[in-house]
């Protein structure tokens, strides 16, 4: 069986090209080991060159439904939920941690390097909270994959 990581993370209100950079570092990081990647950007490459929004766009070629529909069935077929921004998330990064964990029973992994242990409910409801990206990395790719 293949391992597969939702790789979940704050988009709203973010530059497009800084999202896809970080999740193609840590997208390729994971697929290295041969751990399938999820990634709810696909299907946003409109946004190229300007900021995320999750309002509906004029020239979305698809609907804030579709997408948090596709978006749910990825976390369906995930093993585990990486919420590579839990420093600052919103309210569609809470929802997925939500889901992940209390809906599907599933493990989620936060990275949180300034709020870590400073988080009250993630930081005791996550299965698990890292400071640092590679150690949140190499801990998926050693002990939750495993």
């Amino acid at each position: 069986m293949t391992y597969k990581v939702y790789l979940g993370g704050s988009l709203n209100g973010r530059d497009y090209n800084e999202c896809k950079q970080e999740r193609d570092y840590i997208t390729e990081k994971l697929e290295e080991e041969g751990i399938i990647v999820l990634d709810p950007l696909r299907g946003k490459a409109h946004f190229k060159n300007k900021n995320i929004s999750v309002r509906k766009e004029k020239n979305s070629p698809i609907s804030m439904a579709e997408l948090i529909g596709r978006d749910k069935k990825d976390l369906q077929e995930s093993d585990l939920l990486f919420l590579y921004t839990a420093d600052k998330c919103t309210d569609g990064s809470l929802l997925e941690f939500g889901y992940m964990k209390y809906k599907l029973d599933k493990p989620v992994v936060l990275l949180a390097p300034k709020r870590k242990g400073k988080m009250g409910w993630s930081d005791c409801e996550a299965d698990a909270v890292y400071g640092n990206l590679e150690e949140a990395l190499n801990k998926i790719i050693n002990y939750w994959s495993k």
